[in-house]
C-alpha cells in the first residue's frame, strides 16, 4: 500500500469501521492526549484557561483524545475535525456533548483562523512532507499549534511516512509562527503505555501573540538533544561505575570471609 492509499478517506474510514478498536486506538488516542497535556508547560496551560482558548482537536479519530482535552479546557472550547466521515459519526455517538465535524482541511482553500489553538497528536508522522501540512494547519490556528509527534522513530510503523528528528524540526515552519516550546518525552516509561520510544512535544506561536502574552526567557523551553544525549551518557557511565564498585566490594567481602 502506498503513501497516497495511507492518508486516503477510504483507508481511514475503513480502519475505523473494521480494526481500530481491535488494535485499541481508542485507548491509544487518550494516551497520547494525556502524554501532550502532561508535559505542556504551566504558563501555556494557565493562559489558555484563563483567557478561554478555543482548542481544535485536529485527526481526532474517534474523540476519544478530544474528550481528554475537554476534561481540561471545557467542553464548550474543544471541538474535534477529520476527514473521516466514519471517524466523525463515531464521535458524535461517542461524545455526544462535544462538538465535531468532517472537514477536509489539506484540500481547502487557504481560511480565516477560527481556533486559538490547534492541537493534532500522531498525525504529521502519516504524511511524507508533514511541514507542508503543518503549514496548512497554522492556517486555522490564531495563536497556537501543538503538535505531539513520534521522536527519532528510525524503525518506523508500516503507516508511518516521516521520521522527527532534531536537525529537521523547523524553528519556523511557517511565516508568521516561532517555535516556542520542545520537549521530548520517553513514552514507553509510562504504564500502560502506547508507545515504545520517545515522543515530541512542540508549541508553535503566532508572532503577533508571542510579545503580548510576556513569554520570557524562563518560560522557553527547547529541547537540546546533545546536552541531553551526554547526560544519558553520563548517567549511564555512573551507572556501570557504581555497579563495578559494589562487585569489588563484595568480591573483598567475600576474600575476608
Amino acid at each position: 500500500m502506498n503513501s497516497e492509499s495511507f492518508n486516503s478517506k477510504d483507508h481511514w474510514n475503513r480502519r475505523f469501521e473494521t480494526d481500530w478498536e481491535e488494535f485499541r486506538g481508542r485507548e491509544q488516542s487518550r494516551f497520547f492526549a494525556r502524554l501532550a497535556l502532561d508535559n505542556l508547560p504551566s504558563w501555556f496551560t494557565t493562559l489558555a484557561l484563563s483567557r478561554r482558548f478555543r482548542f481544535c482537536d485536529w485527526g481526532c479519530a474517534q474523540g476519544d483524545g478530544t474528550d481528554v482535552l475537554a476534561a481540561i479546557y471545557g467542553r464548550e472550547s474543544v471541538s474535534g475535525i477529520d476527514f473521516s466521515e466514519k471517524a466523525i459519526e463515531l464521535a458524535r455517538i461517542n461524545y455526544p456533548n462535544l462538538l465535531f465535524k468532517m472537514e477536509d482541511w489539506l484540500s481547502e482553500q487557504k481560511t480565516t483562523p477560527c481556533f486559538d489553538v490547534v492541537f493534532s497528536s500522531n498525525t504529521l508522522e502519516h504524511f511524507q512532507q508533514p511541514f507542508e501540512v503543518l503549514s496548512r494547519l497554522a492556517d486555522h490556528a490564531d495563536k497556537f499549534v501543538v503538535l505531539l509527534l513520534p521522536y527519532r522513530e528510525f524503525e518506523r510503523h508500516q503507516e508511518h511516512q516521516y521520521t522527527f528528528i532534531a536537525e529537521n524540526i523547523p524553528f519556523a515552519p511557517a511565516p508568521d509562527f516561532l517555535l516556542v516550546h520542545a520537549q521530548v518525552v520517553d513514552a514507553s516509561t509510562a504504564r500502560p503505555s502506547f508507545w515504545p520510544g520517545e515522543q515530541v512535544v512542540l508549541i508553535y506561536v503566532r508572532r503577533r501573540w508571542s510579545a503580548s502574552y510576556g513569554l520570557a526567557l524562563r518560560d522557553i523551553q527547547i529541547w537540546n538533544q546533545a546536552a541531553a544525549d551526554e547526560l544519558a551518557r553520563l548517567r549511564q557511565l555512573n551507572t556501570t561505575i557504581l555497579a563495578r564498585h559494589a562487585d569489588q566490594e563484595e568480591r573483598i567481602a567475600q576474600a575476608a570471609g
